[in-house]
């Protein structure tokens, strides 16, 4: 029998609008400075079980970015053989950011997109692996020295203060916002993706400050929300608004469970028919 060792895949799997490209950047910084692995950037995961085969197998940090959770994925980190740095934002400020992002309205994405229903099953599934690191964005962006900190030690990589602030400087709010813009009116850019190393799209940070909700949505929107994301969050967050009216929130419930199924649905054709 060969002896094969094994690779160690990372996965950078935040709440999407979450600062997970952040945090993609920051442990592909840390993995690559130390020598002991490198990014293959972000990956779709239905191509993940095939990516995973493709690898050569050897003793390699592999960091990867995703949102959604796959039985694969789940398989890899129970195996030892995957890690998950996970990072979550306050689901109105999300809503928020994503409006911007996709220039539509409240209702639109709400009851046009599966955005709620996958943003709250994926946090379920991501929070409920075993020995996964956990963020909150707000804490994040506060500190961003820290994060670096605290990403490095859960991959058990040593790092000085000098290079956590090195690092945390290169990727501090203000410089990728200034970088967005700068790729934005080159003339190398082309189609939705403006940095494959990166990973920064267009129109990727509106502004990348806590709170944008509360002077972006109604009152009855933020019960919607708070309503909807109250049980995923238990006490980890704090919306304790006045309930909305119930036919809205299984309306929105209803719409969203049909649109992920089309979703998974055309995933699956997608596969059988790329075989």
């Amino acid at each position: 029998m060969v002896d094969r060792t094994t690779n160690m895949w990372i996965f950078c799997c935040g709440m999407m609008r979450s600062g997970s490209t952040v945090q993609y950047q920051i442990t592909k910084d840390i993995v690559e400075t130390s020598g002991t692995g490198y990014g293959l950037g972000w990956i779709e995961v239905h191509d993940f079980p095939e990516a995973y085969a493709s690898q050569p197998y050897e003793e390699q940090r592999l960091v990867v970015k995703t949102h959604a959770f796959t039985e694969k994925i789940g398989e890899v980190i129970a195996s030892g053989e995957g890690r998950a740095i996970y990072v979550h934002r306050d689901i109105r400020d999300v809503t928020v950011s994503l409006m911007h992002k996709r220039k539509k309205s409240f209702w639109y994405i709400l009851l046009a997109t599966p955005f709620m229903e996958m943003v709250l099953e994926n946090h379920k599934d991501w929070t409920s692996q075993p020995g996964i690191l956990v963020s909150k964005y707000e804490e994040m962006i506060a500190d961003l020295k820290q994060e670096v900190l605290r990403i490095a030690n859960y991959l058990e990589i040593p790092l000085k203060e000098t290079e956590a602030e090195q690092i945390a400087s290169k990727h501090a709010l203000e410089r990728q916002i200034a970088k967005v813009k700068q790729l934005e009116t080159s003339e190398r850019q082309s189609g939705n993706m403006l940095d494959s190393e990166l990973l920064f799209h267009r129109n990727h940070i509106h502004s990348g400050q806590v709170g944008q909700w509360v002077n972006s949505l109604t009152t009855s929107q933020v019960r919607l929300l708070e309503t909807l994301a109250r049980d995923t969050f238990e006490t980890d967050r704090d919306y304790k608004g006045n309930r909305t009216s119930l036919i809205v929130v299984r309306t929105v419930k209803i719409l969203n469970k049909v649109l992920v199924f089309s979703k998974s649905k055309l995933l699956s054709v997608r596969g059988v028919l790329s075989r």
